[in-house]
């Protein structure tokens, strides 16, 4: 289990910044999974310009502010522009943290005063760590506990990703953009990767994560779909709530057990032959 630390329970120190792009299904998923696990805390929506109407009318239903982004074009649209968005606009703002969650994500258990407390420990005892990845691992994951942080160290540590918890004053202390490096745009998340060791930018992996990407989501943008003979790829998928006893499993097990999203998830809606489709499929071909 991870270290104990001093509770922390002002949950409007955090901003939750949600990207979205033209997939009504999923985004309605995600904003009810974050108004039943997360309702006390502040959400902010940017879009990416989406064409379908459906977008603008499942937010304004769930009571968030949504705003549309500066947009952006190629395979990942404004994405890293309405990061910055979000990043300026919580700044502005006064909060600690931002955490970032993709239309296409779920949370699945409460983001409660105990997980902030967790986070906040993780942050408190390295002064590098900028990021914590809040997702659920998958096969492949190559991150190593550590006791005395509190959280899973990658071989790479000075690391990024899109998605995350995000420690506001030590981004802007880095002179952190996700958008330009060097008088350079920054063009996806390889180079805020390369951008992300430059300024020793530390991303940990959490001891215990609260959102998963939904398995199959809808491909957008210039992505093809590939026919298949069952459902997949045809409907959303998504995962059960986590149960007291699947939260106690997790929070209980052993730190050298990652938190594997097939070990500690299940799939909610989901046949026998689909099943067994997937149960065949490596991680990265899920996603």
């Amino acid at each position: 289990m991870c270290p104990k630390t001093k509770a922390v329970t002002h949950m409007d120190k955090i901003l939750l910044v949600v990207t979205s792009y033209n997939r009504p299904l999923a985004f309605e998923n995600c904003l009810k999974s974050l108004r039943k696990m997360a309702g006390h805390i502040d959400v902010l929506i940017i879009d990416d310009h989406s064409p379908k109407p459906e977008i603008a009318e499942i937010a304004a239903k769930s009571g968030y502010e949504f705003i549309l982004g500066p947009g952006g074009k190629g395979r990942h649209g404004g994405l890293y522009q309405n990061l910055q968005l979000g990043y300026e606009t919580a700044i502005a703002r006064g909060y600690d943290y931002m955490a970032t969650v993709q239309d296409d994500m779920q949370m699945v258990r409460p983001f409660d005063a105990a997980i902030l407390t967790e986070y906040a420990g993780v942050f408190a005892r390295d002064p590098d760590i900028a990021m914590i990845d809040n997702r659920f691992s998958r096969s492949g994951f190559k991150a190593t506990y550590s006791s005395e942080i509190g959280a899973y160290l990658y071989e790479n540590s000075y690391t990024y990703s899109d998605v995350g918890f995000f420690n506001l004053v030590r981004l802007q202390a880095k002179n952190w953009s996700f958008v330009q490096f060097e008088h350079q745009f920054v063009a996806g998340e390889k180079f805020l990767k390369q951008h992300a060791a430059e300024k020793k930018f530390k991303k940990v992996a959490a001891f215990t994560p609260v959102v998963m990407h939904v398995p199959l989501p809808q491909l957008i943008r210039n992505n093809i779909r590939i026919p298949r003979f069952s459902r997949l790829f045809r409907q959303l998928y998504t995962y059960d709530d986590m149960t007291p006893a699947d939260i106690a499993r997790m929070d209980n097990r052993d730190p050298s057990t990652p938190p594997n999203f097939r070990e500690f998830l299940r799939f909610s809606n989901i046949n026998a032959f689909d099943r067994w489709m997937l149960s065949g499929k490596q991680d990265s071909k899920i996603f």
